[in-house]
């Protein structure tokens, strides 16, 4: 038995984030709350040959699925709580998604997770502009829940984010990402 699969999707996707910060300190820190509201289209096609063979017999099956969904996805609300002391800047942060989002299991695309998951972390970045250099590092623990239509659980992940940049001028910069 053969089995060739090829997977192509594409996401147009923009995203609304409103957010608010606090004017109270909280902790000394400056608290914010944003939402992310993701909109647009995914189209996702599956073509697939199936070859088989038995002795003399040779049996081959092509076919092609393709899919498309439009809307909203998930909303995400984040919290955070941060800190500056000069150059020095601190973060905490916790978020989730609210299961908004197009989903059905049985589609190829889908705009929400069908699932839950909750986010928190904590960052440091050192931004010093008379140097014009930024880096900055988190690390966070995401636990995803069930997803109840599929039965399926993508379990706990670690995950450490960073970057880096030089800024060229006010208007420019070069960095990577990871």
């Amino acid at each position: 038995v053969n089995l060739d699969i090829d997977l192509k999707a594409r996401a147009d996707l923009g995203f609304f984030v409103p957010g608010y910060v606090f004017d109270t300190k909280i902790f000394g820190g400056q608290f914010a709350v944003t939402m992310m509201v993701p909109v647009g289209k995914q189209t996702t096609t599956l073509d697939g040959t199936l070859s088989a063979s038995l002795g003399p017999l040779a049996v081959t099956r092509q076919g092609s699925i393709t899919d498309s969904a439009s809307g909203f996805g998930d909303l995400f609300p984040q919290a955070s709580l941060r800190w500056n002391e000069g150059v020095h800047n601190l973060m905490i942060y916790a978020t989730t998604n609210i299961r908004v989002g197009t989903y059905e299991p049985t589609r190829l695309a889908n705009l929400g997770l069908g699932f839950n998951a909750w986010d928190g972390g904590v960052g440091y970045t050192y931004f010093d502009p008379s140097k014009g250099l930024e880096f900055s590092a988190t690390g966070g623990l995401t636990f995803n829940n069930w997803n109840h239509d599929t039965n399926y659980k993508n379990g706990i992940d670690l995950h450490i984010d960073f970057g880096a940049a030089k800024f060229l001028s006010k208007q420019f910069f070069m960095g990577a990402v990871g």
